[in-house]
């Protein structure tokens, strides 16, 4: 995240949002070295239980008022097909932000979006695993004591 910070020197920027849950570790290690303190999420998945695509985000119960008149970085941690960061764009836009600009971890070119700030271009076809994923196959135990 230091070489994104590097291409941010000298923009500012009055809130980083953060596209959960793939932009949530990102965010949080560029909010560190750049010292931005106004966090945002955006909670979107791209699937319903039926499996068909669609956009299903957490912006029915909640607000992005404080976005009015100021300036966003969306932060994810892919662009691949590009489809959620339209949805995010296109929702945050209601909301009258002055400015919105977009930074990844990686971009690939088939994208219907075209990041502000990236780390690496890849091919279309490059999976890419995450350190901070967890295994697939892991299954945690149940927790069966008491929160308090």
């Amino acid at each position: 995240m230091h070489r994104i910070a590097r291409q941010l020197e000298g923009i500012r920027f009055d809130w980083y949002v953060a596209i959960a849950r793939g932009g949530l570790v990102p965010t949080a290690l560029l909010s560190q070295i750049t010292g931005q303190r106004n966090i945002d999420t955006f909670c979107i998945r791209r699937y319903g239980e039926d499996k068909k695509e669609k956009a299903i985000s957490n912006m029915d119960s909640k607000s992005l008022k404080h976005l009015r008149n100021q300036s966003i970085l969306l932060i994810d941690d892919l662009l691949d097909h590009g489809r959620t960061m339209e949805f995010v764009i296109n929702t945050i836009k209601l909301y009258g932000p002055q400015d919105i600009k977009v930074a990844v971890i990686y971009w690939k070119p088939r994208s219907i979006v075209t990041p502000d700030f990236y780390i690496e271009k890849c091919e279309n076809d490059t999976w890419i695993d995450f350190n901070w994923e967890l295994n697939q196959s892991l299954t945690l135990p149940t927790f069966k004591g008491e929160c308090i």
